[in-house]
C-alpha cells in the first residue's frame, strides 16, 4: 500500500524525500531512526561510484558496503567483506518508485522496513546520482558505534 503524503515533499531534497516516505511507511519497524551525516556521505559516494563504475553491485573490487561506512567513520559490528547495511536500486526518476522497489523486493523488503536484526539499525543514509540520464539510489542503515 503506497502513501500519498503532500506536495510539500517536492521542496525537499530526494534523500530527505525517501526519508519522509520512510518514515510515513506504515510497515516501518524501527521505532525511531534518524539521518546520519556520516552515513548520507558514504551513500552518495556508494550511488556515485556505481554510476560512473557501471557497475551496479554491492562489492566493488573487493570495496564492500561494511568497509565503506566504517571509512566514513561509522564503527560496526560487522565484518569489512560483506554487506549487512546496503540496499541499491536504479533506474527510477521518483523517488517514491525507488523507494517502493526496494520495498517491494523479496530480497531487500527486511532492510527497507528494519525487519529481523535490522531493526536496530536507526542510523539512516540516502545517497542519489544522476548519470546520463540514469537515477542511482543508495540507501544504508546502521548502528553506528560511538
Amino acid at each position: 500500500m503506497k502513501v500519498l503524503l503532500p506536495l510539500v515533499l517536492m521542496l525537499l531534497t530526494v534523500q530527505e524525500q525517501w526519508f519522509e516516505i520512510m518514515k510515513a511507511d506504515l510497515d516501518q519497524k524501527r521505532p525511531e531512526m534518524h539521518l546520519d551525516e556520516r552515513l548520507m556521505k558514504a551513500a552518495d559516494f556508494k550511488a556515485r561510484l556505481i554510476a560512473e563504475a557501471g557497475i551496479i553491485d554491492h562489492c566493488i573490487n573487493g570495496y564492500c558496503p561494511n568497509r565503506m561506512i566504517k571509512d566514513f567513520g561509522c564503527k560496526t559490528k560487522y565484518g569489512d567483506d560483506g554487506n549487512q547495511v546496503e540496499s541499491i536500486t536504479v533506474g527510477h526518476k521518483f523517488v517514491s518508485d525507488a523507494y517502493y522497489s526496494l520495498k517491494n523486493s523479496p530480497s531487500h523488503r527486511d532492510h527497507i522496513l528494519g525487519e529481523n536484526f535490522f531493526k536496530e539499525q536507526d542510523e539512516i543514509g540516502i545517497g542519489y546520482y544522476e548519470y546520463g540520464n540514469n537515477y542511482y539510489y543508495v540507501f544504508i542503515s546502521a548502528n553506528c558505534e560511538e
